[in-house]
């Protein structure tokens, strides 16, 4: 699926998102939350959400193409289908981590 957004990763500085542009990290702002009304520990924890967006999309999409697959898996690819599901719940659980941390 082609994307239309600013290609990941995005990563967060001083509640600021901020995605690589030309290999330079701080190449293209992508969120400002230094001026929220919610205070410092709600705009953190807003920027590590955004930031952590297009894991959470190509996650999801992995997620869903795996799903789609189960069903229709041979015999010997359900072998492998554990180890694949294993993979897939740690990354999930490592943006997660990212997006809440």
């Amino acid at each position: 699926m082609a994307t239309k957004h600013t290609p990941g990763p995005w990563f967060v500085n001083s509640f600021q998102v901020w995605a690589e542009k030309e290999g330079k990290r701080f190449g293209t702002l992508l969120a400002s939350l230094r001026n929220t009304h919610t205070g410092d520990t709600v705009a953190d924890a807003d920027a590590k959400l955004i930031a952590a967006a297009p894991e959470l999309l190509d996650l999801l999409e992995y997620t869903c193409n795996l799903l789609d697959r189960l069903p229709r898996l041979s015999d010997a690819d359900r072998i492998d289908a554990p180890g694949e599901a294993a993979s897939v719940l740690k990354s999930a659980r490592a943006v997660i981590r990212k997006a809440t941390l």
